[in-house]
């Protein structure tokens, strides 16, 4: 009976209540100084630029925790307030 019940709660179907993740497609703004010297960049269709998906680049970009002694971030050598646009 328990292995019954095992199987039945790992049933692939889906619940009328499951939500289907639709992201929020975003645009690249590529800044004036870079826009005629870099190669467009290559944004897959099932992978767009989104929102959420921005804040995460950002919010590792100054994690320091992903460092081998969690000490820097990309942020402590890659300086974002010097770019120049």
């Amino acid at each position: 009976m328990l292995l019954f019940t095992f199987i039945l709660a790992c049933s692939k179907e889906d619940s009328p209540d499951t939500e289907v993740y639709e992201p929020t497609p975003v645009a690249l703004d590529i800044p004036v100084l870079f826009q005629q010297t870099i190669l467009s960049p290559i944004i897959p269709n099932n992978n767009p630029q989104t929102p959420e998906g921005v804040a995460l680049g950002k919010k590792l970009f100054f994690d320091p925790i992903l460092s081998d002694d969690e000490t820097m971030s990309c942020a402590s050598c890659h300086k974002p307030r010097k770019c120049l646009y």
